[in-house]
């Protein structure tokens, strides 16, 4: 009898400091932008990876979390490669 076989699970890359604060939060992207004082789309960008914040906009992350998130974990964080 054959068995079947397992599929491996890619492991997943850490979530962006942002992105976990908006899941703890319960809240929405475009709610953490207004927050923020970014454009939704930005905000999406950066999550994404394809964009990166100045060092004033992670000043204004660490001020919009009251230091949830830090500019230190935003500048440590890399995407998955």
């Amino acid at each position: 009898m054959k068995h079947p076989q397992k599929r491996r699970r890619k492991a997943k890359a850490p979530a962006h400091p942002i992105a976990a604060y908006i899941a703890s939060q319960e809240i929405t992207q475009v709610e953490m932008a207004r927050r923020i004082g970014i454009s939704p789309q930005m905000l999406n960008d950066v999550l994404r990876g394809r964009s990166q914040m100045s060092g004033k906009t992670m000043l204004l992350v660490e001020e919009a979390t009251a230091r949830a998130v830090t500019a230190s974990d935003l500048v440590a964080w890399r995407p998955a490669a």
